[in-house]
């Protein structure tokens, strides 16, 4: 019943149980990032959904299409948008 405004859509993937897109009916990746020491700006970083992974959040489904289409985004943080502060 909530499964529209929770759940991610099931689509196809390419990959299978020892490639680096791993996938089958179990269990599948859920993050990928590449980067070396010095050269973070040339880092990459794949998500299926967002960082805080809150299906509530207007960004929970942001990176979804990228992750399908095997695109990397930046590693680096973008433009700061939001900012969440906690005081005691």
């Amino acid at each position: 019943m909530l499964g529209a405004w929770l759940d991610i859509p099931q689509d196809g993937l390419v990959g299978d149980s020892h490639m680096p897109r791993v996938i089958n009916h179990w269990h599948g990746q859920s993050q990928r990032f590449v980067v070396s020491p010095g050269r973070d700006g040339e880092g990459i970083m794949t998500l299926p959904g967002d960082q805080s992974g809150h299906p509530l959040l207007p960004f929970y489904r942001a990176d979804h299409a990228a992750w399908l289409r095997g695109e990397a985004v930046s590693f680096l943080l973008g433009e700061i948008r939001h900012r969440l502060l906690l005081r005691p």
